[in-house]
C-alpha cells in the first residue's frame, strides 16, 4: 500500500498524525518514509504487504489517539525482521522509547 503517489502518501500521513504537534507529525513522516523504503516489495507470512499491515496497525493506534512514539512503533513493527534485529539503528533514528516499543512488538510476535 506504500504508494509512490505523493497525494496518497500525504493523505495517509495526515490520517496518522492530524492530532499531533509539529514534532510528532515530523517524526511520523520520517518513520513512514523509513518503513516504506525498508518494506518495499516485502510481504508477511500471510501474504499481506508489510507496509499495508504497518499502515493498518498505525491507523488503529492513531484512532486510539496514542502518542507519536506509539504510532511510529506501529509503522516500524517489522524493522527488526528486515534489518537483522538492528535495535541500535531504530534507537538512533527514532529514540529509546520507539526502540523499546518495537522490541516489545517483536517479542509479542514471537509468542
Amino acid at each position: 500500500m506504500a504508494s509512490t503517489d505523493p497525494m496518497a502518501s500525504t493523505d495517509v500521513l495526515h490520517a496518522l498524525s492530524t492530532d499531533l504537534d509539529d514534532a510528532g507529525r515530523g517524526a511520523v513522516s520520517r518513520a513512514f518514509e523509513h518503513a516504506a523504503g525498508l518494506y518495499a516489495g516485502m510481504r508477511l507470512g500471510s501474504g499481506e504487504e508489510t507496509m499495508s499491515h504497518a499502515l493498518g496497525l498505525a491507523g488503529i493506534i492513531s484512532a486510539m489517539r496514542m502518542d507519536a512514539d506509539t504510532r511510529i512503533a506501529g509503522l516500524l513493527f517489522a524493522v527488526p525482521e528486515y534489518s537483522g534485529g538492528e535495535r541500535e539503528a531504530t534507537r538512533r533514528l527514532f529514540g529509546d522509547t520507539v526502540a523499546a516499543l518495537v522490541a516489545g512488538i517483536t517479542r509479542l510476535n514471537s509468542l
